[in-house]
């Protein structure tokens, strides 16, 4: 399973992969270096809880239903507040606010 971490001092967005016998890295995104340090939090932490659900999917497919569609549509137009806190999803494990989360970051 993926995480993800945010180097601020290159504004580079970071997936980590565990190989069993150290781990390995690759940037997968260059966040705006004009774009505010916790945003990059943000949108690190936001793409780890996603994978995580996503692995939870795999391994426990009986208590995740959300398709792959929904998702993809999730972080393209997550809800966003308006007026008050965004609407969220009843997903255990919060699978299905994830994409939103990511989206919105």
């Amino acid at each position: 399973m993926a995480t993800y971490a945010y180097d601020p001092s290159t504004h580079h967005l970071v997936a980590v992969w565990d190989t069993g016998i150290g781990a390995t890295a690759r940037t997968v995104a260059r966040v705006n270096p004009t774009t505010n340090e916790t945003v990059g939090l943000h949108l690190a932490r936001a793409l780890t809880r996603m994978s995580e659900a996503v692995w939870l999917s795999y391994v426990r497919p009986e208590i995740c239903d959300l398709p792959v569609a929904d998702a993809l549509q999730a972080m393209r137009r997550p809800h966003l507040p308006e007026a008050g806190p965004a609407a969220r999803g009843a997903a255990p494990g919060g699978g299905e606010r994830a994409p939103h989360r990511a989206g919105a970051a």
